[in-house]
């Protein structure tokens, strides 16, 4: 049997990748909001890397050294490092809040830090800072050597009344509390909408940043430079991964030549994130050391350290310099089984994941595709909500019908911001049959979403609503994904007979017991294109269950844009538009109305070498015309091509028509590919049923689907629906459904409950509108499906919370079913 256990990070959903993932994925890009006044915000990214929309207004800024702040120009930490003068265009008789922040910690390539909050003012009245509630004081541009320059953004916002503030406060001696701030959340918290005014100005290292430092409690002068052979550097705790940092670092800092000094590096004592510190000690003298010399072949003697004793031992005081890098090296609770199978272990969203293993990625890419591969996919959110408006709560916060959606359904959904219409990330979302919703999200979003998730529970539970979170750690469930052609049969061999995955279809919801162990939750849904399971089990039994997988001979084992520009809006129910009530909705719904600037496109590279990356530029071949952007690109094994997705200009959007991709300083041609090349094959009711009768008649399944999320309960009922609706081409000149042949479909029967009547009724109409061939297939066509009624009928299930507009009532429904009326 050949082990192909294949790699958790190549099967997330929808947010982003790192670069050096191979197999494609989705990665969407920020939608940028303009403003004629401050296109320079545009073009410096403070918009949308800070806000989503740039303000009209311009915020004066002049520093006591003279210089002024204007619009993305380059001062010096010197010149800002006292609190400058502002103003802006005020109504005296409001309050204001204003912020100074940098994006850029630590570096604007690696900024993990952001932002770093400088200047925090609120309950201003007018624009006299002076009478304002300080909430953190200034402290001037600190940006650390060899990082480039950062931006400086300073942010007016119009308050809708005084507010009472429970922030910390922050003295201009503390550099606490200050990382990993968001105006844009900190303004959607105390619902101060979009800025009013903005400036910035951008700044990089000089001879004062030391100066600041010392200034700071927490903070020490900065170690100049740790940089590794490879090219890497540790910059103020960017991660780093250990094969990037496993050759001794070139390190140099602020020194006295006459002066002795000791240098540390090594992680804190915790687990999770390791942090990385380097730290210099001046030294009284020269000293003599009685610890014991180690090789770097040794690790004895290397834990239980603690640089504080040492440095109290020798009398060295406090470090005089520090930098910093992170790694990250939590783990599944399948880690050894990926080690123990050869698999390449690397960082990626907060764990260790296998990125390959013995096998190449393109035979891991067709055994998954021909037979079936097992995923580990713990690393992801599993939450449960809880409570008597669970429902209400995620309706709050997704855009899917939740309340609407069948007991044992699950619906792929979307997080959306709601001021910008923009994607946060993707989630399933499950209706249990339990007293609580199931919801996977995604790995690399999961700090994002745990924050944004228990932010909306606190408002939505101070309006006396009864619901609660419980996240599931991967400590105490894992989660497994298997996925391919012949993952069907093997998961059917080990859940026993007491459960029929036959009648278990795409996006449905079980629990099972797998491999023996009860209460395991099995969700039919995938994301490689062929048929797929999700499997929660217990951590603690999940290698044994892993283990059973991989025994099989089929098994190997392995946003921000919008939903109109990402063609997502299949997510959004026909119900939660009219109800214009979902997050994002007022922006979504305009740019649906009015047309989307870009759209998301597949592209095929028609010339050879290597594929085209993220980032990419894509042009008018015509004219050179800049009109999109690559976001992720990789080899095809099955198609033998290279591919691409990426943005582009709603104007050229047009499938099969040659655009140009910008490849190290070359442009080569791309074909796009606004429809699938190869079709999902996800285990649809519809289509395995009746996949001969579709191909015989002419039906396309994405027709059929279109009628099959109509607001009928019958299974039986949205087929037959279908059926009539599609094949007979009931439809209106815009396109429309015929609603009076729909309302006859759907009728009361009449008193012999003979639905035969309502059927030639809807015949009859369709005469009148179709050709005589074309109503003659529909009818053969109708028999045909009413021939496998009892298998439509076999998983016929009706959702108990079914809206009083369903028109056909249970027993009528179940009366179709008995009545051979064709």
């Amino acid at each position: 049997m050949a082990l192909l256990i294949k790699s958790a990070i190549n099967c997330c959903r929808l947010t982003a990748r790192p670069k050096h993932l191979i197999v494609s994925q989705l990665k969407f890009s920020p939608r940028l909001s303009y403003s004629t006044k401050s296109t320079a915000m545009l073009e410096h990214e403070v918009v949308p890397d800070v806000i989503a929309v740039a303000p009209s207004d311009k915020i004066e800024v002049s520093y006591p050294s003279g210089v002024v702040v204007n619009m993305g120009n380059e001062l010096t930490p010197t010149q800002v490092k006292d609190e400058p003068s502002v103003s802006w265009p005020a109504d005296p008789n409001a309050l204001y809040t204003l912020c100074m922040t940098d994006p850029d910690a630590p570096s604007r390539k690696e900024h993990t830090y952001r932002e770093w909050h400088h200047w925090l003012v609120g309950n201003i009245p007018g624009n006299d800072i002076t009478k304002g509630e300080t909430l953190s004081e200034y402290v001037g541009s600190g940006p650390p050597p060899e990082t480039g320059l950062h931006r400086y953004v300073f942010l007016a916002y119009k308050q809708p009344s005084k507010l009472n503030f429970d922030e910390p406060r922050l003295t201009n001696r503390s550099a606490e509390k200050r990382e990993k701030f968001s105006i844009a959340k900190f303004a959607l918290k105390y619902n101060l909408g979009n800025p009013v005014a903005g400036n910035f100005y951008q700044a990089q290292y000089d001879d004062y940043v030391p100066i600041l430092y010392k200034q700071l409690e927490s903070i020490m002068d900065v170690v100049k430079n740790v940089n590794y052979t490879n090219g890497k550097k540790a910059l103020l705790g960017n991660e780093l991964t250990p094969s990037e940092v496993k050759d001794m670092p070139l390190v140099t800092w602020n020194a006295d030549p006459n002066s002795f000094y000791t240098l540390c590096s090594g992680p804190p004592p915790k687990t999770g994130l390791n942090r990385y510190v380097f730290l210099v000690y001046q030294q009284p003298s020269k000293l003599s050391f009685d610890e014991m010399c180690l090789s770097n072949r040794s690790v004895e003697h290397c834990e239980k350290f603690s640089i504080k004793i040492f440095a109290l031992k020798y009398n060295l005081g406090t470090p005089v310099a520090a930098r910093s890098y992170a790694n990250d090296v939590k783990k599944t609770k399948l880690h050894e089984f990926h080690v123990r199978h050869g698999g390449k272990m690397v960082p990626f969203a907060g764990y260790m994941m296998p990125v390959k293993y013995a096998d190449s990625i393109a035979s891991s890419h067709l055994h998954t595709r021909r037979q079936c591969s097992l995923f580990d996919v713990s690393h992801m959110l599993q939450t449960k909500i809880h409570g008597k408006h669970r429902e209400q709560f995620m309706e709050q916060i997704c855009v899917t019908d939740v309340q609407n959606l069948g007991t044992g359904k699950s619906a792929l959904s979307l997080f959306i911001d709601d001021q910008t219409g923009g994607i946060l990330d993707d989630l399933i979302i499950t209706k249990t049959n339990g007293d609580y919703l199931y919801m996977v999200t995604n790995a690399g979003c999961k700090e994002q979403d745990m924050r944004m998730l228990t932010e909306q529970l606190s408002i939505f539970k101070s309006s006396g609503q009864d619901v609660s979170l419980e996240f599931l750690d991967s400590d105490e469930q894992s989660l497994l994904a298997l996925q391919g052609p012949s993952s069907a049969g093997v998961l059917q061999s080990v859940v026993g007979k007491f459960t029929d995955l036959s009648g278990l279809y795409f996006m449905d919801s079980t629990t099972a017991t797998v491999c023996g162990v009860p209460d395991c939750r099995v969700t039919r849904c995938g994301y490689t294109g062929e048929d797929g399971f999700e499997i929660s089990v217990p951590s603690d039994r999940v290698e044994a269950i892993a283990e059973s997988f991989v025994a099989h001979d089929d098994v190997g084992s392995r946003i921000d844009t919008t939903p109109v520009e990402a063609a997502l809006m299949w997510t959004i129910s026909r119900k939660r538009r009219d109800e214009r009530r979902f997050p994002g909705a007022s922006a979504i719904l305009k740019q649906l109305s009015d047309g989307a600037r870009r759209k998301r496109v597949g592209l095929v590279q028609k010339a050879q070498g290597a594929p085209v990356r993220g980032g990419a530029v894509l042009f008018n071949p015509v004219n050179g015309e800049k009109i999109g952007s690559v976001t992720s690109g990789c080899p095809s094994p099955t198609l033998s091509q290279n591919i691409a997705m990426g943005y582009v200009d709603s104007r050229f959007v047009k499938n099969g028509t040659d655009i140009l991709a910008e490849v190290r300083g070359q442009k080569i041609p791309m074909g796009q590919q606004t429809k699938k090349k190869i079709q999902p094959k996800f285990n649809r009711l519809f289509g395995n049923i009746s996949r001969e009768c579709l191909k015989e008649y002419g039906v396309t399944p994405e027709r059929v689907l279109t009628v099959y999320t109509l607001n009928v309960n019958d299974r039986e009922a949205k087929c037959y629906v279908a059926c009539m609706l599609l094949r007979f081409n009931v439809t209106t000149r815009n396109g429309g459904y015929n609603d009076k042949a729909l309302e006859q479909l759907m009728a009361k029967p009449n008193s012999n409950n003979e639905i035969s009547s309502n059927m030639k009724t809807a015949i009859t109409i369709c005469e009148k509108q179709v050709d005589k061939d074309q109503c003659e297939k529909a009818v053969k066509f109708t028999k045909c499906i009413y021939a496998h009624r009892n298998e439509f009928a076999v998983k016929n299930r009706v959702n108990s919370s079914a809206s009083a507009d369903r028109r056909r009532p249970l027993a009528q429904r179940k009366q179709f079913v008995r009545h051979s009326t064709t």
